[in-house]
């Protein structure tokens, strides 16, 4: 799991170079950090969601069930899921998706 965490920030941080402004390339790489992490990344779908500000540079974006957040199970269904990202000057530092801490 450990070295499956560092390839998704390898992916993240060369996503992190997009431009636009800080919530939205925050937003952009919480995105693209939980299709990495799905069973079937090209099948996740994965909603736009508002980021809060959480101090001068700190972001989170939080997927709730019913939001829209859904990926593929070890079946093949795409099952309703939920997801929190915490991203810190331009780097995520904490993933949870589902039941599970990424980061």
């Amino acid at each position: 799991m450990r070295k499956f965490a560092w390839a998704v920030l390898g992916v993240i941080a060369m996503t992190g170079c997009g431009k636009g402004s800080p919530e939205a390339v925050a937003i952009t790489q919480c995105q693209e950090a939980i299709r990495q992490v799905a069973k079937n990344p090209t099948s996740a779908d994965v909603p736009y969601t508002k980021a809060t500000k959480e101090g001068s540079d700190t972001y989170r974006m939080i997927w709730r069930h019913g939001d829209g957040l859904r990926l593929q199970n070890g079946f093949g269904a795409m099952i309703d899921t939920t997801a929190i990202c915490v991203v810190r000057a331009g780097k995520i530092h904490a993933l949870d998706v589902g039941d599970q801490q990424i980061i």
